[in-house]
């Protein structure tokens, strides 16, 4: 029945996208970070492969990315990436490796390589509308769902578990590792990017920014406060400035205040069971977030410890054996039993997965493939660095701290965190092309999502000239339904000054 209603759900997707529509993006957006409750099934069996509705949803996406054409850079990016985890997955197969070995090790690389296609989208003004529209719903939606699973009041699909660095601890609150965390997580770094480098969000904090914050709380990850730090780092060093260094101190002591008058708030209002709640909430992200990144706190905790004793002396071990072309995809790296671990089908998939994504993507593709893919995945934000693009950072800062997450969870090889990067980077070098062309043609940059504002009288008139010449009119710049094109993402606003060069 699933099967039936997911293949009539995808024709349909596919119709809209070949008749033009941009929401096939928007639906994938939704199926991909939706907090879905457990008794729904969002994956369909196919053979030895279990694939995700939203994976289904990725090819009318991809139909629109081929529809609006893409930019050249997102399109060499993509090939790059495709044709090297092909060539090292031939590699694992001629060196023996078993087929759903290599499957398991590359279907979120294919994931990544459909995202990025589909993010170099970004810079289209429907597509930015779309997200723009979309977006802010959809957070407040998933913060709404997570407080109710917080609560107990559902039961969400994902990795639920006390939110205490010991396991047995029963007192702590609930930890909601869910689909929407690393959504919001990569937000919130544009968000806290876009402020560094003075650009306005326009309200973004509100429709944005808050129901992020509370889906990052309850998530109670350390990997979001060093994605988030990574962030602001980024956006200093593309915009190196005294001024943006005064609004990073500004940015952690507002945080910082906030918290302190919360938690007064709380010690001052009569207890209730809301109270209570809220109480729980903070002692265990104070104990097992702010608390857990002491070295004393990492040298107790039993999951940082198995990926630091239990994963990364094999990685490291195996890339001393090959450390120029690596295995191959499909290469078990470890022993299936590790660390007091019992061997169950979990563990043997574990075998060849890892949490730290570089000596991983080392120890199968080897330095010189290693290299190449994560030169490629690194491009957006090598080159918004490098031209000091401060207009990219609502796409390039977020893919800074999500890839330097990577080093203790892999956001890469992770479901449905590949698709994000995978978009994250398509969007960031869509948005560096649209600003090399912009100083090419020697405009002034204005927002991607934005037509450029026509000047006063020569240009106003060519435009008209055009437009009569291909036999358009005042009416042919609305959009498919008949309106102007809708404002653009808050991610990314504000661009009408000029970027350094």
């Amino acid at each position: 029945m699933l099967l039936l209603l997911a293949t009539a759900s995808m024709l349909w997707l596919t119709y809209a996208a070949v008749r033009g529509a941009v929401w096939p993006i928007g639906c994938t957006l939704v199926l991909a970070f939706f907090p879905f409750p457990s008794t729904v099934d969002t994956n369909l069996s196919l053979g030895p492969v279990s694939l995700h509705v939203f994976e289904l949803a990725l090819v009318p996406a991809l139909i629109v990315a081929a529809r609006l054409r893409v930019p050249r850079k997102v399109l060499v990016a993509a090939a790059v990436f495709a044709i090297g985890i092909l060539l090292w997955a031939i590699l694992g197969v001629a060196q023996g490796h078993g087929i759903n070995a290599v499957i398991l090790d590359t279907r979120r690389s294919f994931v990544l390589v459909a995202a990025l296609l589909i993010g170099g989208t970004w810079i289209h003004p429907t597509v930015g509308a779309m997200l723009t529209r979309t977006l802010p719903p959809f957070l407040w939606i998933s913060c709404a769902t997570a407080i109710a699973g917080s609560l107990g009041i559902v039961d969400l699909a994902g990795r639920i578990r006390a939110a205490s660095l010991d396991f047995n601890d029963t007192s702590a609150a609930v930890r909601l590792q869910i689909p929407p965390l690393y959504l919001a997580v990569a937000v919130l770094c544009g968000l806290v990017a876009l402020f560094v480098v003075d650009r306005s969000v326009h309200g973004g904090v509100t429709r944005f920014g808050l129901p992020s914050i509370m889906i990052v709380v309850l998530g109670f990850s350390r990997n979001a406060i060093l994605a988030i730090g990574v962030a602001v780092l980024f956006a200093i060093l593309v915009s190196p400035r005294i001024q943006s260094v005064v609004r990073s101190i500004r940015l952690v002591s507002t945080a910082s205040l906030s918290a302190a008058a919360l938690t007064l708030l709380l010690f001052l209002l009569p207890a209730s069971s809301a109270t209570v709640w809220f109480e729980q909430q903070i002692s265990s992200f104070n104990s097992r977030v702010l608390d857990g990144i002491r070295p004393g706190a990492i040298q107790a905790d039993r999951s940082a410890q198995f990926r630091f004793q239990g994963e990364n002396p094999y990685l490291k071990e195996a890339i001393a054996q090959s450390p120029v072309t690596g295995h191959g995809f499909g290469y078990p790296y470890r022993p299936a039993a590790v660390a007091g671990r019992t061997e169950t089908d979990a563990t043997v998939d574990l075998v060849y997965y890892a949490h730290n994504y570089y000596l991983w993507i080392w120890t199968k593709c080897g330095l010189l493939g290693g290299s190449v893919l994560l030169l490629t995945l690194l491009s957006p934000a090598i080159g918004a660095v490098r031209r000091r693009a401060v207009s990219t950072v609502g796409a390039t800062a977020p893919l800074a701290g999500l890839m330097a997450a990577s080093v203790v969870a892999p956001m890469p090889n992770g479901s449905p965190t590949s698709a994000l990067v995978g978009a994250l980077c398509g969007a960031g070098l869509a948005l560096l092309s649209h600003s090399a062309k912009t100083h090419v043609d020697g405009e002034t940059p204005e927002h991607p999502l934005r037509p450029a504002r026509p000047a006063l009288g020569r240009q106003r008139v060519e435009s008209r000239s055009h437009a009569t010449k291909f036999g358009g009119s005042r009416v042919g710049t609305q959009t498919k339904l008949g309106r102007a094109p809708a404002e653009p993402s808050v991610l990314s606003r504000n661009s009408s000054r000029s970027e350094p060069r």
